[in-house]
């Protein structure tokens, strides 16, 4: 995940559903999958500064405000796939999850260590993807635009978008600047099938490239707001990444 998409499943995950219909004729007039992810890619300043960046620390405030919860998280990422996130809630304590390369693991106050394995560790692996949200074509199996759409006030193209797991995502990319504005994202998990409805607002410069500084979700029917206080790509040490003795436990 960069942080576009949610720390953890059971927050970024449901919402309220939207329908998205296209004409014949409308879809005649609309430009390829491939060319709304070229114009983006562009616009967040290109496969060079996309290529450049080869770590990620990003600081994060999230809250819900309907439930009175607020919480902080960090998450650390190397290239390709390397990730370790912490996030701090006030009255529970920390939830950690992360990657090393070869093992996918999670840590909370509820259910303990965890290893991931099949659909989780597959949907984890495509959060932590370093490119995740910049380099669309190798994180799905299928890329189609499918009609126009208004997201946070913008006209933006459809471009709907399949995992191998068979999840589909809506990314909506804006008309007149070509960044993503807005996406609705289907998704099988433990507690069935469930859609949340992300909008993306506030690009800066971070690194050359271009990213959301505030993220807005409908999750379970309460709404999220994830702000980016800061973000570094200076280099991270590769300890950081290492396994929690918790969870090397668990191999033994």
């Amino acid at each position: 995940m960069s942080f576009r998409t949610s720390p953890l499943r059971a927050l970024a995950l449901a919402g309220a559903a939207l329908t998205v219909a296209a004409a014949p004729a409308q879809a005649q007039t609309l430009p390829t999958a491939e060319q709304v992810v070229a114009r983006y890619v562009t616009a967040i300043g290109g496969e060079q500064a996309i290529s450049a960046q080869q770590f990620r620390r990003v600081q994060i405030e999230m809250s819900m405000p309907a439930a009175g919860m607020s919480m902080t998280a960090e998450m650390m990422q190397a290239r390709p796939n390397k990730a370790v996130m912490n996030i701090e809630i006030p009255g529970m304590g920390s939830m950690r999850q992360g990657y090393d390369g070869q093992v996918a693991w999670s840590i909370n106050p509820m259910q303990g260590p965890k290893i991931l394995e099949g659909k989780e560790l597959a949907d984890l692996l495509r959060q932590y993807d370093f490119d995740a949200n910049m380099r669309f074509s190798h994180m799905f199996r299928s890329m189609e635009t499918v009609g126009r759409a208004e997201m946070n006030g913008e006209s933006c193209v459809n471009v709907r978008m399949v995992t191998e797991s068979g999840d589909e995502v809506l990314n909506c990319f804006a008309d007149d600047d070509g960044l993503l504005v807005g996406a609705v994202v289907k998704s099988s998990t433990e507690m069935g099938q469930m859609e949340s409805t992300i909008t993306f607002h506030d690009y800066r410069e971070f690194g050359g490239l271009k990213m959301p500084t505030r993220t807005s979700m409908s999750v379970m029917g309460q709404q999220m707001e994830m702000i980016v206080k800061s973000m570094s790509t200076d280099p991270i040490d590769a300890s950081v990444f290492a396994l929690p003795a918790e969870v090397k436990a668990l191999q033994q």
